[in-house]
């Protein structure tokens, strides 16, 4: 009871289990992100084979920018991987 609720007392860690099912959800989180790079990759590369103007481009790395941090950043590492380590 003496640490219990106070503020800035950490937890004690625990020892993670490694079992069969924590490497199929590993395995499995694996998969689904990289199907969705392997889907979205040959279409973010085509306009480096077909080529843009100069305002296809500044809006290209302004997207680009905007969709690394809101999906990135704020999407994937503040809310989608504290649960996949939970």
């Amino acid at each position: 009871a003496g640490d219990r609720g106070v503020v800035g007392v950490a937890a004690k860690p625990t020892k993670a289990r490694v079992s069969a099912v924590s490497w199929w959800a590993v395995l499995g989180t694996m998969m689904f992100l990289g199907n969705g790079v392997r889907r979205v990759l040959p279409i973010a590369l085509q306009p480096f084979s077909r080529g843009l103007g100069p305002w296809g481009w500044a809006a290209y790395v302004a997207s680009g920018a905007f969709f690394a941090y809101a999906e990135g950043y704020r999407g994937f590492q503040c809310r989608f991987s504290p649960l996949v380590v939970r």
